[in-house]
């Protein structure tokens, strides 16, 4: 599994499409600060609090990078994850930070 931050016009969720990776949740937000602070507090969450380690390495994901955004989804399951960062979002910005389902 992965969490991490992107301009949703760059090709950049293509890319990871193409590469067998599955768009759960995108959510908006009016400022790219607001999601950098969510993947931030977010992937801190992950590893101190629930002490799940990034999954991939550099090399796994070659020019895709984000390898330290990826994780064991055995380790935290779908439903936490998206738990987790409505949490933060809704703390953070209240409704600055809409999320929506990929259909």
């Amino acid at each position: 599994m992965k969490v991490g931050i992107t301009n949703t016009d760059t090709g950049r969720l293509a890319a990871w499409a193409k590469a067998g990776w599955e768009t759960i949740r995108i959510f908006d937000f009016a400022l790219g600060s607001q999601a950098l602070y969510i993947e931030k507090s977010f992937h801190k969450w992950r590893r101190h609090i629930m002490g799940v380690p990034d999954l991939l390495g550099k090399l796994d994901v070659g020019r895709l990078g984000g390898w330290t955004e990826t994780f064991d989804e055995n380790l935290l399951q779908v439903n936490e994850v998206i738990a987790q960062l409505n949490l933060l979002a809704g703390h953070a910005f209240g409704s600055a930070g809409q999320a929506r389902t990929v259909e």
